[in-house]
């Protein structure tokens, strides 16, 4: 497909990235291209100052290409009348990147050769003998120009045409309009209290140089053909794509390392009890076998394990339901022992009547597989904060939390914002939570104030705002107690509020 003539004079640039195995998600819903052979996630935009920076993952795992072929993926925005092409993605067969590498070495690969073969360095080399997820994250800048709040964003796809195959391209839209992020004028807010937001005492962040975070997730497996026959492979399938969607999620946070993925699956009991313990092992084996085999956890430990009847979940859903005889169900739990006949009694109950009830409503809700993704992740910078504001703030440790809302302006409302969530994240933090009361100071929220610094009013670090909330309520005397404790403890703006205080009659 021939480039549009007035974009010929850019300069396309090669964006490097050389068999990088990371995975990112978020943003935008994830689209299949080029055939269903790529996958793209993680779509996001940006306006940052008179730049537009463009990022998404994209995953070539089922990227069909002989070893000596190659593919050309060319990002590009357009609207109705204008285009502008991004850095391309190279993807190189393995004999095709040997054979790329020789011609850098002779020269053939410089930019100035209008006829080289290669673009100006590799991309990515796609290894098909390795089993591993091939994604990486692509980000890059453009010049910001006003048609592009009204662009789209698609991907070509260009063969090579290598060895007399005919070279066809595709083209697929990843995004239609999609939202483009500018940036926030942030000013303070009309109801914040100028005097009181610069008397309020702000507390320094505990230092965190790492976190060790989870996140757990749930794979229902309620379609019983997963456990008849010959079908652990499709099981095990099953669980593989669930659970790398979830690790995913993780490695798209920069600074984490997964330390431990813990996966524990569920069964119902259908037959005997010795037989199923036989099945729930073997499907332990299999499934961390396969797991391992895919890479998925990389250099985290791997824990499987699998329970081959969870009557603890049964008796839970039976108590939440509306069965016919839920009672006498429930006790026949709790009272007869699985090896003497626990479940051969219950088929037998009322004509089989409850029994039907648990095998077509209660046991497929039971089948299920159940993890915990454990990792570390170190402190990030704003940008990245901000990016996990919006995706994940429950990973966003207390001293990110306070840098970001430092980055606003004081008493903006982002500013107050950052702070609210902080205390709703880390309830049971001091810091947290006296920077929560001091915010509601400034919007004059006394109620909000007490629910936060209350149970802190005797920490001295809570004493300058524990004055201001007393000043705010007309209390003089318990307002001059605390702000008299914070000027001795040296806290600077409580000797300007107490001079205050002193002032008036």
């Amino acid at each position: 497909m021939k480039k549009q003539t007035k974009l010929e004079t850019m300069k396309k640039r090669v964006l490097f990235l050389s068999g990088m195995l990371i995975a990112l998600g978020g943003g935008l819903l994830a689209q299949d291209a080029y055939k269903g052979q790529v996958r793209v996630s993680g779509l996001h935009f940006y306006q940052k100052s008179n730049m537009l920076q463009v990022e998404m993952d994209i995953n070539y795992d089922g990227l069909q290409i002989d070893s000596n072929e190659s593919l050309t993926m060319t990002p590009y925005l357009q609207n109705a009348d204008q285009r502008l092409d991004l850095p391309s993605v190279l993807v190189n067969g393995l004999q095709e990147q040997k054979a790329y590498h020789r011609a850098e070495v002779l020269g053939k690969g410089n930019p100035s050769t209008p006829d080289a073969k290669v673009a100006e360095r590799p991309i990515v080399v796609l290894d098909k003998g390795r089993m591993k997820v091939n994604e990486f994250n692509y980000k890059v800048e453009v010049p910001f120009q006003d048609w592009m709040y009204a662009c789209s964003l698609f991907m070509e796809f260009k063969e090579c045409g290598c060895n007399g195959k005919t070279a066809h391209t595709f083209e697929d839209c990843l995004a239609e309009q999609p939202n483009i992020e500018r940036p926030r004028t942030s000013t303070i807010t009309p109801d914040i209290d100028r005097k009181i937001l610069t008397w309020i005492h702000l507390l320094p962040a505990p230092l965190t140089v790492e976190q060790n975070l989870s996140i757990a997730g749930n794979i229902p497996l309620n379609n019983a053909n997963l456990f008849r026959g010959n079908s652990q492979r499709k099981l095990n399938h099953e669980v593989y794509y669930k659970l790398l969607e979830a690790v995913r999620e993780v490695r798209q946070m920069k600074g984490v390392e997964i330390t431990t993925i813990d996966v524990t699956g569920y069964s119902s009991p259908i037959g005997n009890l010795e037989k199923n313990e036989r099945k729930a092992l073997n499907r332990s084996l299999s499934l961390k076998e396969y797991l391992y085999d895919t890479g998925l956890a990389g250099k985290a430990n791997l824990n499987v394990r699998w329970v081959a009847e969870d009557w603890d979940s049964i008796t839970s859903l039976v108590k939440a339901s509306d069965m016919m005889l839920r009672e006498a169900v429930l006790d026949l739990i709790q009272q007869i022992d699985v090896s003497r006949g626990r479940e051969t009694m219950l088929s037998q109950l009322a004509d089989g009547g409850p029994y039907k009830y648990l095998t077509t409503k209660i046991f497929p809700q039971v089948r299920r597989v159940e993890y915990t993704i454990r990792f570390q992740r170190q402190a990030s910078g704003i940008e990245d904060s901000r990016f996990l504001l919006k995706n994940r703030p429950d990973v966003l440790s207390l001293e990110e939390f306070f840098a970001l809302a430092s980055s606003y302006p004081k008493g903006s409302t982002e500013f107050n914002d950052v702070y609210d969530l902080a205390a709703r994240l880390f309830p049971n933090s001091p810091e947290a939570c006296i920077n929560a009361g001091a915010v509601a100071l400034t919007r004059k929220d006394l109620q909000r104030a007490h629910k936060y610094l209350d149970p802190y009013a005797a920490l001295p670090q809570a004493s300058c705002n524990m004055g201001l909330l007393h000043l705010l309520e007309g209390n003089r005397e318990k307002a001059e107690v605390y702000l008299s404790l914070a000027k001795a403890n040296g806290v600077t703006p409580a000797a300007a509020a107490l001079e205050y205080l002193k002032s008036k009659p």
